[in-house]
């Protein structure tokens, strides 16, 4: 990847007088149209995984920042928080120790979903940075405000 950690998109450029066509017309970025409507989920996903396919999807494109590339990202996504709220529906009913029997009596063991849950977080965790999904991502992107229509913007065009 080019630029540091401080990279600018083309569209920061074009805003700053800064963008040149000679360095900025081979950013993969310019190449890459985004999604206006939500793709079709994968044949496997059952109802919960469609739910929060077109859930996320949704919140991706209207951040302006969802595109035919990401598709598998998002894929990826959506099952670990399958994982992570089956993790954690177990953990909430069989708790986070789970106690079994052995030749010296019973034991305590770690309940299994609790490393399946961390796991799946870290995950999603890493998606949602790459996709500006936390509070923490969005400083660092800019973006250009929507132009929102007013009544009577269009009686004279």
């Amino acid at each position: 990847m080019r630029g540091g950690h401080n990279i600018k998109s083309t569209a920061e450029k074009k805003l700053s007088g800064t963008s040149r066509a000679d360095r900025d017309s081979d950013r993969m970025e310019n190449h890459v149209d985004t999604l206006k409507n939500v793709p079709r989920p994968p044949e496997y996903f059952d109802a919960d995984h469609r739910a929060k396919w077109n859930d996320i999807c949704e919140k991706i494109i209207d951040m302006g920042a969802l595109t035919s590339v990401d598709i598998d990202a998002v894929e990826s996504y959506v099952k670990n928080w399958i994982i992570s709220q089956t993790a954690w529906k177990d953990i909430c009913e069989n708790g986070q120790l789970l106690w079994i029997e052995t030749r010296d009596g019973q034991k305590p063991i770690t309940n299994p979903s609790l490393s399946q849950f961390n796991e799946a977080e870290s995950n999603m965790k890493r998606l949602m940075n790459e996709f500006g999904m936390t509070p923490r991502a969005r400083m660092g992107i800019k973006v250009t405000p929507k132009q929102v229509e007013k009544p009577g913007d269009n009686l004279f065009k």
